[in-house]
């Protein structure tokens, strides 16, 4: 099985959908296609517009998120470039191969999550390994899920579409997002002049930490001459916007130089009337949307290239905590990317699934006290009260204790002299202790316990 996150119908009247968590059958990998174990997933604004019904194509029961890095746990092609345990990012669509201007063909072009092509918020997902890149070696886990949609949509939207080149004056809006973020970045990796607008003052002094000469607040009246007085007069080659809103008219008439671009990859402010300044002053509108799998492998390479580090602005441990960093998103206050991670040395999964995890770890030989031996191993048997136990209906159950109550071995050391036994004897283990001979029941019932699981080991 895997756990995954779902989107769930909240009714014709709610405002948003809502989350879930369920246990949905573990995929099985078709021709050409890998088994991934995920290890990290982060979110972006699409999550917050499907839960809000503002997205198309909303599958209700699919699993939501398109960002996620993960191991192959198996393959089918054994002719693959890849071999299990590999590290792998994922494209956060499918559909659109090397086409610069947009997907080959736009019916088949799909974002990954709350649609038709199921999403990567899940312990388990399978993919064709066209799909699929090797993450740069440089970044963890958690940096790597932070990278594919927003690295991808800034990736194309200053170098396909801005064609930004070394010396270029930049100005990026709304900064603290993933995608603005990246495009900063970017930029400043190849020694654009990148400037910044925020309502937070505190993004526009992290943001010059990060390599911007600098930034204003868009909500000061007089932001247009702050921006203009730091250039020094000078207007910016390309503007990158996802707002759209009523700052776009200010944006062509008086920040964009002649000749210069507006590349716009979202609307969230509702767009603007467009009137004769574009025009007049030859600017270029660029719509850009997320980008080819040409171009992820080309972000990819620019990534590792300039050893580029994703900033991450919180980390959770666990899909269930997906609705809690969905509310912290929606907030808006975050710098940088919402990250959750799946990690391997959580002793339990989600308390709505009420199923515990067993795993296997190196412990110390066990010193015998007095009467006691060292028995090794040899062959060991299941029961349903293991069951119980990784279903948490059973009492008593104590975290990061063995499990296992019936086995077989043979005697190793022996604390103490033995009439009836010696080193190197097979002996069958009590699965169970602190009852000796009572018909009526254990002689003290508070020191009765079975084997594994439970304060007996």
């Amino acid at each position: 099985m895997s756990t995954a996150v779902i989107i769930e119908d909240s009714g014709a009247n709610a405002e948003f959908h809502h989350t879930s968590i369920a246990r949905l059958p573990r995929p099985i990998p078709k021709a050409n296609e890998v088994l991934l174990k995920i290890g990290a997933v982060s979110l972006n604004h699409r999550e917050i517009w499907i839960l809000r019904k503002q997205f198309a194509g909303i599958v209700l029961g699919s699993v939501l998120g398109s960002d996620g890095v993960g191991r192959i746990e198996q393959l089918q092609d054994e002719a693959s470039r890849f071999k299990a345990g590999d590290r792998v990012v994922i494209m956060p669509s499918e559909g659109w191969i090397s086409d610069s201007r947009g997907p080959e063909v736009e019916s088949e072009y799909i974002l990954r999550g709350g649609c038709r092509s199921q999403g990567v918020f899940s312990q388990y997902f399978t993919v064709n390994q066209a799909d699929i890149f090797k993450a740069p070696a440089h970044l963890t886990d958690v940096e790597a899920a932070a990278l594919p949609l927003a690295g991808l949509t800034a990736y194309r939207a200053l170098f396909t579409k801005g064609q930004v080149v070394k010396g270029r004056n930049l100005l990026i809006t709304g900064i603290g997002g993933g995608v603005a973020l990246f495009t900063l970045q970017f930029a400043v990796a190849i020694g654009a002049n990148v400037y910044v607008t925020s309502s937070d003052e505190s993004k526009i002094e992290r943001a010059i930490q990060l390599g911007a000469k600098g930034g204003a607040n868009y909500r000061q009246v007089n932001w247009v001459q702050q921006i203009l007085q730091q250039t020094k007069g000078v207007q910016f080659d390309v503007v990158i916007d996802s707002a759209n809103g009523s700052g776009a008219p200010i944006i062509l008439s008086h920040l964009l130089a002649r000749g210069g671009a507006l590349v716009t990859y979202g609307q969230t402010a509702g767009g603007f009337h467009l009137d004769k300044a574009f025009f007049l002053r030859n600017i270029d509108i660029r719509g850009s949307t997320m980008g080819s799998r040409v171009e992820f492998e080309r972000m990819l390479r620019f990534v590792e290239e300039h050893q580029i580090q994703p900033v991450v602005s919180q980390v959770w441990d666990g899909l269930e905590n997906i609705p809690e960093a969905i509310l912290q998103m929606r907030k808006g206050v975050q710098f940088g990317k919402l990250v959750v991670t799946q990690q391997e040395s959580s002793s339990r999964t989600d308390a709505s699934v009420k199923c515990h995890k067993a795993k296997l770890v190196q412990v110390p030989r066990p010193v015998p006290k007095t009467g006691e031996a060292v028995v090794k191993i040899e062959a060991l048997a299941l029961n349903h009260r293991e069951l119980w136990i990784i279903e948490d209906n059973y009492q008593k159950i104590e975290f990061g204790s063995i499990l296992g109550s019936d086995s077989v071995g043979r005697i190793v050391e022996l604390n103490g002299e033995s009439s009836k036994l010696k080193v190197g004897d097979r002996v069958l283990i009590m699965p169970s202790n602190g009852w000796i001979s009572n018909t009526r029941g254990p002689e003290l019932e508070g020191n009765y316990a079975i084997r594994g699981g439970s304060k007996s080991q």
